[in-house]
């Protein structure tokens, strides 16, 4: 039992994804069955082993969209049983691959459970509300509340040069803002052979102190803008700002970077204040971006990998943890503190020592991909080397895509360290306290029970949902007595979410956190985060094709 702890799960074989099940050779009878209770959401994985009483099986379940849906482990019970019972986050239309590994067995059994979700059927018309006399189909309606204040400007087309132009007068923003709703959206029209997209609005609305936001809507992508946005910016002389929102221009990319982007598409975004461009950051809040992408046949295998990288005026490309790919709407979507030009790609990331770890490997190359996480060099991923308390918190400050303006940091943490600014960031916003004699030992590695600690705080600096935990939510596990005091409820927190199962009966939260834990730890959370629908700043808005 010694050499799986925590929520290490050894799987020696390659996990399968995309329709392909390894099942090896059995030499006794052994077996596994899934079944799906389509009224309450439930899975059960159940089966028979021959192997001893007590051994640990490991699961891993995939969802129609190749994400990791589920990893767990159970012990095999007196009479050769065992059985996996969990509720779906997220129902997905298509198929589930199971995958069961017994411990110290290089033998994977695998099988399949199928979920349909069934669309609401098409209420009948309320007879005293007219028709409008649209055939058209509605778009897919998601969590998030449609805005209630819309409006569609009147534009102004130059053929010349492509540009079109659409203002918000000052009364019609006040008139929107007037009924008490807090977000604006503002539809511009699609124009044949347009380059450029621009709206002006007028500068006090950026000066209120009310929580407001505008989305200005595209063709070539959508924009959410909270009022705060200009905060760090002198309006109180400006009359008129512009957001400008354009089909960049590909020649100053480089080759190399030209071949990665391919065919999909790259977005200019700018700021004008009186009719001057502005060279606009601001790290205390965000803009959260919309491009309209169709993936192609290669990415629908595995869109998980869909990217979104910024590049700089050297042409270099930097990338942007949050950008991933919405299927609900049909967009990349991701959040920026800066306007400059974006480009959405496709990157299949991953490391030669990965073969240990298969039930970490998805989460790695996914968060690799995207930016989140590093190798130890190009090909080289060290995945059972224990993770720094710095490294971890470059990690945590990627993934929940924090930012801030670091003013001041731990005595032991300086301006040449490569992880200044996520601790710094980390100390901002209250997640990292330091050792208590203001150093914070950045080298030191950081155990479990620490690492869940700090998960727990960035998911509520995040506004992400979380069950609140208590102790007595750790009485399943023999060694909860090891758990600090400090810990108790943020780890029954993430305990009782589903986001640790821990490993058998135990938490191990004095131990070391490996990186291939800590990949697969951050790689739950991110999903989770792009999933929630919590964060205002995400509108419910759609493009036609």
């Amino acid at each position: 039992m010694k050499s799986l702890r925590n929520w290490t799960i050894v799987i020696l074989a390659v996990m399968v994804c995309a329709g392909a099940m390894i099942v090896s050779a059995v030499a006794s009878p052994v077996d596994v069955r899934a079944a799906y209770h389509e009224q309450d959401g439930r899975v059960t994985i159940s089966g028979q082993l021959s192997s001893e009483a007590g051994k640990l099986v490991s699961l891993q379940v995939i969802n129609p969209l190749n994400q990791l849906d589920l990893l767990d482990q159970t012990a095999i019970g007196a009479d050769g049983s065992y059985q996996f019972s969990y509720v779906l986050k997220q129902k997905i239309n298509g198929t589930y691959f199971v995958n069961v590994n017994v411990e110290q067995s290089d033998q994977v059994l695998g099988t399949t459970f199928e979920v349909k979700v069934i669309s609401p059927s098409t209420p009948t018309p309320d007879p005293t509300t007219p028709d409008s006399g649209d055939s058209s189909t509605a778009a897919p309606q998601a969590s998030i509340v449609e805005p209630e204040v819309k409006s569609n400007p009147h534009v102004v087309v130059d053929p010349t040069s492509g540009i079109v132009s659409a203002k918000l007068e000052k009364e019609a923003v006040d008139k929107a803002f007037s009924t008490g709703d807090s977000q604006l959206v503002v539809e511009i029209q699609p124009v044949e052979g347009a380059k450029q997209y621009q709206l002006f609005t007028p500068a006090s609305m950026f000066l209120t102190t009310a929580e407001k936001r505008i989305t200005i809507v595209t063709e070539f992508g959508s924009i959410t803008i909270p009022n705060r946005l200009l905060g760090n910016v002198d309006l109180h002389s400006a009359t008129e700002v512009g957001f400008v929102i354009a089909n960049a221009d590909r020649s100053s990319i480089p080759d190399d970077m030209k071949d990665q982007i391919g065919h999909r598409p790259v977005l200019e975004l700018s700021l004008v204040v009186d009719g001057k461009a502005v060279d606009f950051n601001n790290s205390s809040t965000v803009v959260t971006v919309a491009i309209p992408y169709q993936l192609t046949e290669e990415e629908l295998k595995d869109p998980e990998h869909i990217v979104v990288w910024y590049i700089d005026h050297a042409g270099e490309a930097h990338a942007v943890p949050s950008g991933k790919y919405d299927a609900s709407t049909g967009t990349v979507t991701f959040k920026t503190t800066h306007f400059s030009t974006f480009a959405v790609g496709y990157q299949l990331k991953s490391f030669a020592d990965l073969s240990t770890v298969e039930w970490a490997r998805k989460p790695i190359e996914v968060m690799a991909s995207k930016g989140i996480i590093s190798g130890t060099s190009d090909t080289s991923f060290q995945p059972a080397a224990n993770i720094s308390r710095a490294d971890f918190m470059m990690l945590l400050t990627k993934t929940f895509d924090f930012n801030a303006d670091v003013t001041t940091n731990f005595r032991d943490v300086h301006p040449i360290d490569y992880y200044y600014e996520a601790v710094g960031i980390a100390k901002q916003l209250g997640l990292a306290e330091g050792q208590g004699d203001g150093a914070f030992n950045p080298n030191e590695q950081i155990s479990r029970q620490d690492m869940m600690v700090l998960l727990a705080r960035a998911m509520g600096a995040a506004s992400i949902q979380v069950a609140k935990g208590v102790a007595s939510d750790l009485e399943a596990f023999s060694d909860k007595s090891y758990v600090a005091s400090y810990a108790v409820n943020d780890i029954a927190a993430l305990i009782k979410s589903g986001f640790v199962e821990g490993s058998g009966n135990r938490l191990n939260p004095t131990g070391y956190a490996t990186r291939a834990e800590a990949a697969v730890m951050l790689y739950r959370i991110y999903n989770k985060q792009q999933n929630q629908a919590v964060v205002p700043d995400a509108p419910n808005i759609y493009f036609e094709r």
